[in-house]
């Protein structure tokens, strides 16, 4: 490997970690927060519904999902969470379902990438999520 590449690579790790770059600290910004995300999700199904955050506690938060799937799938998935500002990782669990029509409950993982939910896995299936402004 060239030494630019190498370069690249070394910033690239240091920034995905929040680490300083000369001197700088990198920029975050808030999260957790109140308010809105458009989602995607795949399983067997593709889902698409919106995940809202409506009450937060320091690195906690907790508010639920409206999920869509397939013709006849749907409901709200209520949820609590996990924020750890350092590395950028996002920990969601469902607790209670409302209108329950062949959803379940989740455990989410994810990164926080600017404003979005990017490279997020739930059981069987994969998720991100996109902050409606």
């Amino acid at each position: 490997m060239n030494k630019k590449l190498r370069f690249l690579a070394m910033l690239v790790i240091m920034f995905a970690f929040g680490m300083t770059v000369f001197g700088q600290e990198q920029v975050v910004n808030s999260f957790p927060r109140v308010g809105t995300w458009s989602v995607i999700g795949r399983d067997s199904e593709n889902w698409i519904g919106n995940m809202v955050i409506d009450e937060i506690k320091n690195n906690s938060f907790s508010g639920y999902f409206d999920w869509i799937g397939g013709s006849n799938y749907g409901g709200r998935e209520y949820f609590r969470g996990e924020y750890e500002p350092r590395t950028r990782t996002v920990s969601i669990r469902g607790y209670r379902l409302a209108n329950d029509r062949g959803i379940g409950l989740g455990n989410y993982e994810a990164f926080l990438v600017g404003d979005d939910f990017r490279l997020g896995r739930w059981t069987g299936g994969v998720w991100e999520a996109k902050w409606q402004k």
